[in-house]
C-alpha cells in the first residue's frame, strides 16, 4: 500500500524586515529509502525553486541552491506521492547565508 508525504518546515525568520538575506546551500539529512522526494525552497511564502532528492540511506546532503534567492523569510516542504517505503527526515534543515552588502 502506498502513502503520500508533505513535511513543511518551521519558518526561517533572519531578521529585520526589508534586510534581505541571501542563502547559497542549504544541508539536510534523510533517508527516502531510493523513492524520489521533491524538496521545495520558500522565500517570503513564494515557492522559488525545487529539487529531487532520492538516499538509500541515511546520508546528510548537500543541495546548493541557484543564485539570488533573497528574502525576509525562508521555508522548506518535503513532498513525496505514491511511496511505499519508510522515508526517515532528520530535521533541521541547516542554512547557510551569502553575505549581502546593505546600500
Amino acid at each position: 500500500e502506498s502513502f503520500n508525504l508533505q513535511y513543511k518546515t518551521k519558518n526561517y525568520d533572519f531578521g529585520i524586515p526589508n534586510n534581505y538575506k541571501m542563502i547559497r546551500e542549504c544541508t539536510v539529512k534523510l533517508n527516502t529509502n531510493g523513492q524520489n522526494v521533491t524538496f521545495k525552497v520558500y522565500v517570503d511564502d513564494i515557492w522559488k525553486y525545487s529539487v529531487t532528492l532520492n538516499e538509500s540511506s541515511l546520508a546528510r546532503v548537500l543541495i546548493p541552491l541557484p543564485p539570488g534567492l533573497k528574502g525576509n523569510n525562508f521555508q522548506f516542504e518535503f513532498i513525496g506521492t505514491g511511496l511505499t517505503n519508510e522515508v526517515i527526515i532528520e530535521p533541521p534543515v541547516t542554512v547557510k547565508l551569502k553575505p549581502m552588502r546593505m546600500i
